[in-house]
């Protein structure tokens, strides 16, 4: 499984996807966990992409200082890794620094 994630805004007539979605492996929901990311990338569902940023940048940074714990929940199957998980979230909190006023959607 794997999550996909997009940024949308309810125009007022209709709802529209102002970033294009992002995907990564569930596999690696432990680095995330571990990384403070309650809920793992679910819990950003439905979130205002302000608050999915104050949410994401400690778990970033964690996950940047601390680069040996998080290669433990590498994938053992080799579908997810340190590399993909971290450029997946600062993705995701660049998509909502840049639109502040959206709303996070994940699906899997």
């Amino acid at each position: 499984m794997s999550w996909d994630v997009c940024l949308r805004i309810d125009t007022g007539y209709h709802t529209r996807e102002v970033t294009e979605s992002r995907n990564y492996t569930s596999n690696v929901w432990e680095m995330f966990d571990k990384a403070g990311l309650e809920n793992g990338i679910k819990g950003l569902d439905g979130m205002s992409a302000k608050n999915a940023a104050l949410v994401l940048d400690p778990v970033i940074r964690y996950m940047e200082t601390h680069p040996d714990e998080m290669q433990q929940f590498n994938a053992q199957n080799g579908w997810g890794d340190y590399e993909g998980a971290l450029e997946f979230v600062k993705g995701i909190f660049f998509d909502c620094l840049e639109n502040p006023k959206c709303t996070v959607y994940v699906w899997y």
